[in-house]
């Protein structure tokens, strides 16, 4: 399957309705296959400990999440 994994350190990207900036905060790390779904969630799991919001996106389209951890305090 085919995965798009997005970063972002900007506090508002993770926000309901999110600010032009926080949402142009958001950076494509993946973009690729994963083997499983389980290494697609250890995947972002693992981005988690390095950005405040990750998000994973299935398929070939972005469009709603798959998988996010998103972070509204630090």
């Amino acid at each position: 399957m085919t995965y798009t994994i997005q970063v972002s350190n900007h506090p508002g990207a993770g926000s309901r309705i999110p600010t032009t900036d926080a949402s142009q905060s958001w950076q494509t790390v993946y973009d690729g296959s994963i083997a499983t779904v389980k290494e697609a969630r250890q995947a972002v799991d693992s981005l988690s400990r390095w950005y405040r919001h990750v998000r994973a996106f299935r398929g070939y389209e972005v469009g709603q999440f798959w998988y996010a951890v998103l972070r509204m305090k630090t």
